[in-house]
């Protein structure tokens, strides 16, 4: 109950500020670039390995049995 109401005190005034600040005018159009490739490539990796261990978990299991 403790660590809930501190996450909720650390969170609220992050979310507000990022949500309702009302300074819409921060973020244009042309100050927006794509992401470099040196970022989109380790998290394309992550999620395909998430999505193969979500479909195929008996592979990983069984790997991680035979090395311990």
């Amino acid at each position: 109950m403790a660590s809930t109401i501190l996450n909720a005190g650390y969170f609220v005034p992050i979310t507000i500020r990022a949500f309702f600040d009302g300074k819409k005018e921060r973020w244009r159009r042309q100050d927006i670039k794509e992401a470099p490739l040196t970022m989109v490539v380790p998290i394309c990796l992550a999620a395909l390995i998430s999505l193969i261990l979500g479909i195929y978990p008996d592979f990983f299991v069984g790997l991680i049995g035979r090395l311990f």
